[in-house]
Formats: C-alpha cells, sequence, structure tokens
C-alpha cells in the first residue's frame, strides 16, 4: 500500500485523469466547492473564499509529501480543468477496507465523470491494493449518490439513525457496500 501512496499514480479513464491537486487548481476548486450544492450532503459548508480552497490543496500537498492517501483530483479531460476529487476517506489496512468519498462540481452531475473515477479507484483497490471491502457512508435524503452507489454495485447495508452531527443537525447515515469478490463478479478483467 506504501508503495501506491509513496507517489500517487496518475489513473486514466475515458473523459477523465485522476491526479494530484495543485496549487493552480485553486479556483477550479473553489468554483464548485463555494456552491450550496456541492456541500449540501458534505461534512463541510461550502468554501467561503479562495483561501479556504488553497488551504484544502496545502493540505493535500502534504498528504502526498508524507505518502499517505489522500484524494486524487478528477480533471476533465478536454480542458485538464480539475471538476471534483476522489479518494479514499479512511483505509483500514489490517482489515483490508476502505470508505471512497468524492466530491464532482454540479456543472458535471449526471454525465458520469464520476463514475469513471470511481470505477478506475475501485479497480486500484480491488486489484493494485488488495482491499476486501469498500464502504460508502452517505447522508440520508441523498438519493443521487445512492443511485450512483447501486449502479456501481455497492448495497445498501444499514442505517445509522442519527449518526452524525453535521452542521448542527443530526444526520442519519446510510452503509454501502461493495466486496471484492461481488466486483471481480461482475468486472471480467
Amino acid at each position: 500500500m506504501r508503495e501506491v501512496f509513496r507517489d500517487l499514480p496518475q489513473l486514466t479513464a475515458d473523459r477523465v485523469i485522476l491526479k494530484k491537486v495543485s496549487m493552480q487548481d485553486a479556483w477550479d476548486m473553489y468554483d464548485y466547492a463555494s456552491m450550496e450544492d456541492t456541500a449540501r450532503y458534505l461534512l463541510w459548508t461550502p468554501h467561503l473564499n479562495i483561501d479556504e480552497s488553497r488551504g484544502l490543496i496545502d493540505w493535500l500537498t502534504k498528504q502526498y509529501r508524507k505518502g499517505v492517501y489522500a484524494d486524487w483530483g478528477v480533471y476533465h479531460r478536454d480542458t485538464m480543468r480539475l471538476i471534483g476529487t476522489v479518494g479514499f476517506a479512511h483505509i483500514d489496512q489490517p482489515n483490508d477496507r476502505a470508505e471512497v468519498g468524492y466530491v464532482l462540481s454540479p456543472r458535471y452531475w449526471g454525465r458520469g465523470y464520476m463514475g469513471e473515477a470511481v470505477e478506475r479507484l475501485m479497480y486500484l483497490a480491488f486489484y493494485k491494493l488488495q482491499i476486501n471491502r469498500l464502504e460508502l457512508r452517505i447522508m440520508e435524503g441523498n438519493t443521487n449518490s445512492c443511485r450512483f452507489a447501486e449502479h456501481h454495485g455497492y448495497k445498501l447495508e444499514g442505517r445509522g439513525v442519527n449518526e452524525l452531527l453535521v452542521k448542527g443537525s443530526y444526520r442519519t447515515i446510510l452503509h454501502y457496500a461493495l466486496l471484492r469478490d461481488e466486483y471481480l463478479q461482475t468486472h471480467n478483467i
């Protein structure tokens, strides 16, 4: 696992490229991270100014230097603009499980860009990292993300009622998972 994260590899799909985020992407990040729609079902509030986006990129850069898991930037292949991030929110190495997290600019919702990015991440997780279980935690009400999870093979395993205090309100969290064996059965790679 350290081999992969020592120098975060670039991953390529049909219409997106996953690579390290850099400070030159701050305005692209701020463009989507400042939108209320982007943050509605996330733990963080919309970025109030460019400095918040720069701060997140600075933190990601430090994670890259440490060689620990951090988000990839999701870049539109034609424009090379940053349109979101995808990565592991948590890795439990002793149990070979990881939680996937993703954010996409609302300007690109519903067009399959994040699907391509998540598929590349799942391939890396199951083949290169030998992860046995990938998990998603989705706030109740985020029907688009639930449909996305199910479309990519994740199964709803349960609900954590009032599991997290988010932006001053208790939120119910839906727990989805996909096992390596299930993935291998549906992906003849």
